[in-house]
């Protein structure tokens, strides 16, 4: 299950151990592609700074995932009930992607809902449309902005990449841990960087630490915690073994790797709402 953004644990699935299950939702989200969206709908609850209760899911998660206010789960695909020999559709009505063919001229119908989800993971990870919309963040779900052809396929685009990064499924790690020791988290602490971010996680007194990991990745925030310092806090006290060292250079490669993404997606961002601000660009749904 995904306990935390990125943090993975093993639980034992049964009715009479596990409350609220959640069945009707999770089922469909289990071993699923292409995934899951999980959004916060009020931001406030998790955090006083930038929104930031959104990320990904291709297995069950934890109702609790963000720092407070929980994650609503949105599954991207939903199957068919078990007694049912219809094939998997698009978790969308027909109304949104009639709005979303006519507004960005998309005349693929076939691809359309992949690339409106896409679109859609895209825009809400983008910094500048978190700043923009803030105050309405705080208290509800993001409205989906929808833009012209270009830009939506665009932002589409940019939006699968970060989706995959998110899962962290095909995230092969640069981050590296040494020396040899006990592995015991003790203390963690993140310094040491260089003139392009890079520095070391130190996790104990015996010096071992994560080295190749950027800045970005350390103050990166998801529904209020630094995703990060959250994975090591939680198991501080305890020997962290291969899939735990595994894990979380992946995980920090991952949130490294974002960066042009993020980058990009703010850049196509920025001159719609640019747009918006002089009647064009971007309409709200």
């Amino acid at each position: 299950i995904q306990y935390r953004c990125g943090d993975f644990r093993w639980y034992y699935d049964a009715d009479g151990i596990v409350a609220r299950r959640n069945r009707r939702v999770l089922d469909h989200v289990v071993g699923a592609e292409p995934f899951a969206l999980l959004v916060g709908r009020q931001g406030g609850a998790a955090t006083s700074g930038t929104w930031d209760s959104v990320w990904a899911t291709a297995t069950s998660s934890d109702q609790n995932l963000f720092r407070r206010g929980g994650a609503t789960v949105f599954p991207l695909v939903l199957r068919a009930a078990p007694d049912s020999a219809g094939p998997p559709r698009w978790n969308f009505s027909g109304e949104f992607l009639e709005y979303v063919a006519a507004r960005a001229g998309e005349n693929d119908r076939a691809a359309l809902p992949e690339r409106a989800a896409g679109y859609i993971y895209g825009l809400i990870n983008a910094p500048r449309f978190r700043a923009e919309f803030q105050v309405e963040l705080r208290r509800d779900f993001p409205r989906i902005s929808v833009a012209g052809a270009a830009s939506f396929r665009a932002l589409s685009d940019v939006g699968w990449q970060l989706l995959r990064l998110h899962v962290l499924a095909e995230v092969v790690p640069s981050v590296i841990f040494a020396p040899v020791g006990e592995n015991v988290v003790e203390s963690i602490a993140f310094g040491d960087a260089d003139a392009a971010g890079y520095g070391s996680v130190v996790i104990n007194a015996a010096g071992q630490r994560f080295e190749r990991v950027h800045r970005h990745a350390w103050e990166r925030t998801c529904g209020g915690s630094p995703v990060l310092e959250r994975f090591l806090r939680s198991r501080k006290g305890r020997r962290l073994d291969e899939d735990d060292i595994r894990a979380f250079a992946v995980l920090a490669t991952a949130l490294d790797r974002e960066r042009p993404l993020l980058d990009e997606a703010d850049e196509i961002v920025a001159a719609l709402l640019d747009e918006r601000s002089r009647g064009d660009g971007m309409e709200m749904q």
